[in-house]
């Protein structure tokens, strides 16, 4: 696992030329494995297949070097070279590389072969799991299950997505024959990507490292609707000595800016820390690194992003790392950045929504819809890394989706990023043959995506309100007319996503509607979603709606209407119940008929409270369970006539809140007081739209 993320992390030197002149053909069958385990230890895969393939060729029977040459071109996703080889291991040497049909399987995955790819799946899980290193059974338990689940996804099988995507390589003045990563949109016209900046594979020396070459920022410029790199990239990226940089993010403030750059040695060990320049009297200040709690010692720090928070004077900068606490591989942390102080919180891991045991990579927000962007070869996938989307902050997130194809395919995808249309943009990914080099697949380029008829999905609609008078309409027993209504100006609209794995809401977004009570928001498809709306004096209310099954793209949310707090419940003056009894006698039932369960009947959203009070004779405990138990023969009454039961709330009072004084002044018995205090009252506790 540790080599995987090596490979992917930085993109740094993953193919070492070694300084020996040899031929092939010439080195003895010792000197070929001396020379490729040499590699495998410097983490140069590519020399290591090069002298692995040479010695293969000679000793056909040595299953050992086999699997260790299948497994590096799987590595580095030559899989042409490596699916005959797995094949021929399970035929033969099953018992003892059970994960050569796993490897396989997967492959056949990789090629669109689902049903094929099932087979040796449960191949795998039925027969030969068991017979894996026992430190991995519980990894590879999980590895098995989420392929046969991609296998049976018909999602995996056929692309339907009816939106039509064209990606293409960026030119060569951008994409050399080596890497390039980290695209990053600056403005409109101007790309800020990294690139070592060769055409040919560099040979370093392995105990000097001397021309090891490092990933540097560069530019590219739109020119005629064209994109022309190798520029020098403007302020504030910055190249630093003997660091390759990686990503880079602009806070919403415009004062700071943060990027990683690091290195690996010649054994593998990835160094990299996170940066932050700031825009101080006009000018970006050298780059200086973020504290040791965000940049751990022994452990790696990179591809900061940059989210909104709760509260305005917070930011989140999520970022990826291998440190202690994760789910395992390389996972997606945050630190929270107070803009007041100027410090940084201790990092906390995204949560298992996101993170898996393998490995999550290059993080992207869309601070407009709060979605997260990022890589992972842990969830489910076509092959290698793939781009996933989910919606949420900090550790709370929804189950994350995969974007599907032809921005995700068989080989590795990442460093997802769009322009705010959210219609274009570019990843990075390694799909594109390169046949002038030792590996087609070996080096990563910069990709553009356009979608040619991007469906966007927006919702604005109007908040209403009412007056004071709509409690006069109730008491009155008439309906609160239209035209006491009015566009509620000011007043908050919270925007929820709802995780049906838990069936708990995540806020989203904000708005605050205009003088004509509007607010507006933009929404992902085949989602649960729910508005909140809150103003001041006003009873809150909420409205649920999904957009799976749309038609044009266009939402049909039932109006929504806020009325102010009901400060004065409402008596029922008619409700009466027998000495010690809770039961409705009929002239009560036939009050709830003619005036509560009309009202109830004519304003459809109204929630409501009743409330039961008793008289102050008798234990105060055995009161407050009385009144309790009228108030819910109401509620039951009404239940019964076809009302929601969730529009009403049964409290009890007790002998609480008297009314009337149940004694004179002089200190007389008040009968009359005390009637007055055994009451039945409701208000309007909020306002309940149906989904």
């Amino acid at each position: 696992m540790k080599k995987i993320i090596i490979y992917i992390i930085f993109f740094l030197i993953t193919e070492i030329t070694f300084s020996q002149s040899e031929n092939l053909y010439e080195l003895k069958d010792w000197q070929l494995k001396g020379y490729a385990e040499s590699a495998e230890r410097y983490n140069d895969d590519y020399s290591a297949v090069k002298y692995y393939s040479e010695y293969y060729k000679r000793n056909k029977n040595d299953s050992k070097t086999a699997y260790k040459l299948a497994d590096l071109f799987f590595k580095v996703k030559n899989f042409q070279q490596a699916k005959p080889i797995f094949l021929d291991l399970y035929q033969h040497e099953k018992d003892k590389y059970p994960k050569a049909i796993f490897k396989y399987g997967q492959i056949l995955k990789n090629e669109g072969k689902f049903d094929s790819a099932a087979i040796c799946f449960q191949i795998y899980r039925d027969e030969l799991l068991y017979k894996d290193k026992k430190k991995e059974r519980n990894l590879n338990i999980l590895r098995v299950k989420q392929e046969l689940k991609i296998c049976e996804n018909t999602v995996f099988r056929k692309n339907d997505n009816k939106e039509t995507i064209n990606v293409y390589k960026l030119n060569k003045t951008i994409n050399k024959k080596y890497k390039e990563s980290s695209p990053v949109i600056w403005n409109d016209t101007n790309l800020i990507y990294t690139s070592y900046m060769i055409d040919s594979v560099p040979v370093i020396n392995i105990e000097t490292q001397k021309n090891k070459p490092f990933e540097k920022y560069y530019s590219a410029k739109l020119i005629n609707d064209n994109w022309k790199g190798g520029f020098l990239p403007p302020k504030p990226f910055i190249n630093l000595e003997n660091k390759s940089m990686s990503g880079g993010v602009l806070s919403d403030d415009g004062f700071r800016f943060y990027f990683a750059a690091g290195y690996k040695d010649m054994h593998g060990k990835i160094y990299s820390s996170i940066y932050v320049s700031k825009f101080l009297n006009g000018n970006w200040s050298e780059p200086e690194k973020l504290n040791n709690r965000i940049n751990l010692k022994n452990y790696f720090s990179t591809q900061p992003t940059i989210g909104k928070c709760y509260d305005k004077n917070f930011d989140v900068i999520y970022f990826v790392s291998d440190r202690p606490g994760g789910l395992g591989g390389s996972d997606i942390w945050y630190t929270i950045y107070d803009k007041i102080t100027g410090r940084y919180k201790e990092p906390v891991n995204a949560g298992s929504y996101v993170n898996t045991p393998e490995n999550e990579i290059t993080p992207r927000i869309d601070n407009t819809t709060k979605a997260l962007y990022f890589s992972s070869d842990g969830h489910s996938g076509f092959g290698g890394y793939d781009i996933f989307k989910t919606f949420g902050e900090l550790i709370n997130w929804i189950p994350p989706k995969n974007i599907g194809k032809p921005l995700n395919s068989s080989f590795d995808d990442f460093w997802y990023t769009s322009f705010k249309n959210d219609s274009t943009g570019f990843i990075v990914s390694n799909r594109s043959k390169n046949p002038e080099m030792q590996n087609p697949h070996c080096c990563f380029d910069v990709f553009e995506y356009g979608i040619i008829n991007k469906k966007t999905i927006e919702i604005t609609d109007t908040i209403f309100e009412t007056d004071e008078n709509f409690y006069d309409k109730l008491t009155q027993n008439k309906e609160a007319n239209e035209d006491i209504k009015q566009n509620s100006s000011r007043t908050v609209v919270k925007l929820h996503i709802k995780n049906n794995d838990n069936g708990k809401y995540i806020c989203l977004a904000v708005d605050t509607t205009d003088y004509s009570g509007k607010f507006h928001f933009k929404i992902d498809k085949n989602q649960e979603y729910k508005l909140t709306v809150e103003k001041e004096n006003y009873t809150p209310a909420s409205v649920t709606f999904n957009t799976k099954h749309l038609i044009n793209n266009k939402l049909n949310v039932k109006a929504v209407t806020i009325i102010p707090t009901n400060k004065k419940p409402i008596n029922l003056k008619n409700i009466y119940f027998e000495f010690n009894k809770w039961d409705l006698n009929n002239s009560s039932k036939q009050y709830l008929d003619t005036y509560l369960y009309k009202v109830l009947n004519k304003n459809k959203n109204i929630v409501i409270e009743i409330s039961a009070y008793t008289d102050g004779i008798g234990d105060s405990d055995y009161n407050l369970v009385l009144s309790k138990n009228r108030a819910e023969s109401v509620v039951n009454y009404l239940v019964n006539k076809g009302i929601n039961k969730k529009r009403l709330i049964a409290k009890g009072y007790g002998e609480e809140k008297p009314i009337v004084p149940e004694f004179t002044k002089t200190g007389k018995d008040n009968p009359e007081g005390r009637a007055e205090n055994r009451r039945i009252e409701f208000k309007v506790i909020g306002v309940m739209i149906d989904e």
